[in-house]
């Protein structure tokens, strides 16, 4: 079976934020092939309890009040109600050090890539860089010294966006 489309998050399954595994949801009640096993907000205990359907079609989110990133950021973007609905209620969240937060960029939420590459920093465009420098408050020789030590998958975590409209970079920076 296919896994469903995640228009903000394209490949959960090299992100990490779904694995295959068998295990049994406890949204549908159906033994599946993928589980989740990114932040979920809920009242609930949902570690590693959901499918990618479940999420993708809005019924976990109906069933157990359940979130998978921080609606805050859109909405400070000015992201439309429904499309944060979709990102925050029906996206599979990201593994990292803090509460996920989703990247914009004019205004819409960016694609989840996941955990940056060196190569994908290295190739940033002057104003994709000064960007990320602005957002995690580096100036240039701090912003060079992180750029030598940095390794995926390590702290700090830089994560990877994309805006699926201009292909925009954005990049952000956490620490555990």
């Amino acid at each position: 079976m296919d896994l469903p489309p995640f228009r903000f998050h394209p490949d959960p399954l090299k992100s990490g934020a779904l694995v295959r595994q068998k295990t049994h949801c406890v949204c549908c009640d159906q033994d599946v092939d993928f589980v989740y096993v990114g932040p979920a907000a809920s009242i609930h205990d949902l570690e590693e309890k959901l499918c990618p359907w479940c999420i993708a079609d809005g019924q976990a989110n109906e069933k157990f009040d359940v979130e998978f990133s921080d609606r805050l950021p859109l909405e400070e973007a000015g992201v439309e109600p429904e499309v944060i609905e979709e990102v925050v209620c029906r996206t599979p969240g990201y593994v990292c050090w803090q509460q996920p937060a989703w990247e914009t960029h004019l205004g819409r939420p960016c694609q989840f890539i996941g955990d940056a590459t060196g190569k994908a920093l290295a190739q940033m465009t002057p104003e994709e860089r000064a960007a990320f420098m602005e957002s995690a408050r580096l100036d240039r020789e701090e912003f060079d010294e992180l750029m030598g030590i940095y390794r995926p998958n390590s702290n700090p975590g830089i994560y990877h966006f994309r805006c699926p409209e201009t292909g925009f970079n954005r990049f952000r920076i956490e620490y555990s």
